[in-house]
């Protein structure tokens, strides 16, 4: 091992208590060295895949790729024709292409909308043609219909923009926002559709509702479908016109949409003939599509990670034995480094940015390895026993068997991933979150998960799963108003401690007590007051965390808190100087008892004992800090970088 057994039980024993100010290790930067230890995160984010039938019946599959800085570098689409084998990769717009924004249009033109800026292309199969028509007015493209106009209406979010694109004027108009309400709320513009008189726009998520808009006289909105609330809204073409359909619980309802109104019906009416694109994003739907389309794909070649450059399709014909193959090249570039985490024995595990690649590293032998994609954004990872248990979005929880090999190859959501590495776990018993930000292990070897609610409902939830029985639940009471922001594991696991911060209702943050015996709160107290943030905190001894905040009330604010006493022990202004200042979502207690993260470019050091800051080196702006032994690692660029000897002469060399 790299670091002797001395100084690894001197650092256990700092980290139970840490010393008082002045005292302990005094880190030596003049003797630091910062290496680089390497590149382990290039590669492109696969993001919609689809299967298109032309109007001359030829098959085409549609992959697109996204790079890290998708704001500003084009899309590629990789366009397959099954019936030729001929496969390119197009240059398309930046942004990240919307889960329903891609439109045959008639003409047999593809348009394709873009988010994160939104944007708007179009792109001849004919030619390989890839035209920009223009920036989109809201965030990013949701869905796309073809109206009875032969028009292009997009639906966008997160304000609910609709605007309408005109193929033979080639103009690009907006018709407002289908949202009635003044307070901030994600808005999406999920489903629409345009008859030859008016708009229709399923608004949502909180609350749905229908928005209806003339497309001749009055530029106004008008809202309906609105009580009962609905659980659930979409507008849809059916075989004869346009229709929404609400759900309220375990009921649906439909209504026929007519002149403007929505007109409710007894009974469901007719399915539309299938449409010529068939969207691949989630499991079921890629499987119908193949169905439909009368193919079979193998998409384990698209996961952009082959050396070699190129991505690969495999496809047969439905009863065919023979698989045809085409391959394309695909532009690649390294991701930050969005997460890095260590456990002793296993080494370390970082995530690029995004739904970037997983990669290891092993500090003994100094190797450093690309496993593979995880298919979901991971916000978390956590040892357990031979595993790794990754959290993140979309309310995913993911294990990873590290002893075999990375069998994860293509993943559309909802994939079925039993006897894959690493694989899905049973989903969450009643939890609705969207994100899970943070977990922590109990004492009864459940694992436990802060969850962050979003689109559908805000605050926050604790959620657990127990790997033992696959049995779990969740506790969301209490964090309706009180989102997640840091979680932490206190005396063993038997209780826990969740930062939270107000998103509704106003009031302060709070820092709740959790027990895992009784799965409930025991208490929660504010310990900043006027702030809705309680903030990213870490365990400085054993029942005590230190918090950081930085928000309109305390830009730069420190606490120590007895949270087994509900009490503050100490506030104080954070002498750091980095303008805004955000705290650091992991801050890491080093060997020495002080609590480490970044100010800039700067690693600096902040005591327990009174909040005082000490500025120990400049390393070049990492945006995240990880403790391992007596190295300090850096990461949040491309590079994977450690600091070694800041404690004196680095052993095992």
């Amino acid at each position: 091992m790299r670091a002797t057994l001395a100084r690894a039980a001197l650092g256990l024993a700092l980290a139970a208590a840490p010393p008082a100010h002045g005292q302990g290790p005094v880190p030596n930067p003049a003797a630091a060295t910062i290496e680089d230890l390497g590149t382990f995160t290039t590669s492109a984010t696969p993001e919609q895949r689809y299967l298109v039938r032309l109007p001359s019946g030829e098959v085409h599959a549609l992959l697109y790729y996204t790079l890290p800085d998708y704001a500003t570098t084009p899309v590629q689409i990789v366009d397959v024709n099954l019936a030729t084998g001929a496969a390119r990769t197009v240059r398309g717009v930046p942004g990240r292409p919307g889960p329903n924004a891609t439109l045959l249009h008639s003409s047999g033109t593809l348009f394709l909308g873009t988010g994160e800026p939104g944007w708007l292309m179009s792109y001849d199969f004919a030619t390989g043609r890839a035209d920009t028509l223009g920036p989109l007015a809201d965030a990013q493209a949701q869905s796309m219909v073809e109206g009875a106009d032969g028009a292009v209406y997009i639906g966008e979010s997160t304000h609910a923009t609709v605007q309408r694109y005109d193929p033979a004027t080639r103009a690009l108009t907006s018709l407002g926002v289908a949202s009635d309400t003044g307070a901030y709320r994600l808005r999406y513009a999920y489903t629409l559709g345009a008859d030859s008189g008016w708009v229709y726009v399923a608004s949502g998520q909180f609350p749905w509702y229908l928005a209806t808009r003339p497309l001749d006289g009055p530029a106004r909105w008008r809202f309906s479908l609105r009580s009962p609330a609905p659980s659930f809204l979409e507008v849809v073409r059916m075989r004869d016109g346009l229709f929404a359909r609400a759900e309220t619980g375990s009921a649906a309802r439909w209504y026929a949409l007519r002149g403007g109104e929505a007109v409710p019906m007894d009974t469901a009416p007719a399915p539309a003939p299938a449409g010529p694109v068939c969207p691949m994003v989630a499991a079921p739907a890629q499987k119908a599509c193949q169905e439909e389309m009368e193919v079979v794909l193998d998409l384990a070649g698209a996961v952009p990670l082959d050396p070699s450059g190129n991505v690969t399709v495999r496809w047969r014909g439905r009863g065919d034995t023979a698989w045809r193959r085409a391959s394309a090249p695909l532009r690649r570039e390294p991701y930050p480094i969005r997460w890095l985490f260590g456990a002793p024995g296993r080494g370390l595990v970082g995530f690029g940015a995004f739904y970037g690649p997983v990669f290891t590293y092993d500090p003994a032998s100094g190797r450093g390895a690309t496993r593979g994609l995880p298919f979901v954004s991971v916000y978390h990872a956590l040892p357990w026993r031979g595993s790794w248990f990754f959290a993140g979005y979309p309310e995913a929880v993911m294990r990873w068997d590290t002893a075999g090999a990375w069998t994860l190859t293509s993943a559309p959501f909802g994939a079925d991933t039993v006897g894959l590495d690493p694989r899905l776990v049973t989903p969450i018993a009643g939890d609705s979150s969207k994100y899970y930000y943070f977990g922590a292990w109990g004492a009864d070897s459940v694992l436990y998960l802060g969850g962050h609610h979003e689109r559908g409902s805000v605050g926050g939830s604790l959620a657990w799963y127990d790997p033992a029985t696959g049995t779990s639940g969740e506790l969301r009471a209490p964090f309706l108003d009180d989102d997640v922001d840091g979680l932490l594991a206190l005396a063993g696991g038997t209780r826990l401690v969740y930062s939270s911060f107000r998103v509704s209702g106003g009031g302060d943050g709070r820092l709740f007590l959790f027990d895992t015996r009784t799965r409930d709160t025991v208490r929660s107290f504010a310990p900043l007051p006027g702030s809705a943030h309680a903030g990213s905190i870490v365990e400085v001894r054993p029942g005590v965390v230190m918090g950081m905040v930085g928000d309109s009330v305390h830009p730069r604010q420190v606490y120590v808190a007895d949270v087994a006493a509900g009490r503050v022990l100490f506030r104080a202004p954070l002498a750091v100087r980095d303008r805004p200042w955000t705290p650091p979502r992991f801050p890491q207690l080093g060997p020495d008892g002080w609590v480490w993260m970044t100010d800039g470019d700067t690693i600096v050091r902040v005591d327990p004992a009174d909040g005082s800051v000490e500025r120990v080196m400049s390393a070049g702006a990492p945006s995240g800090l990880l403790w391992a032994g007596d190295d300090l690692y850096l990461y949040g660029g491309p590079t994977l970088r450690r600091v070694v000897g800041l404690f004196g002469a680095p052993g095992g060399r």
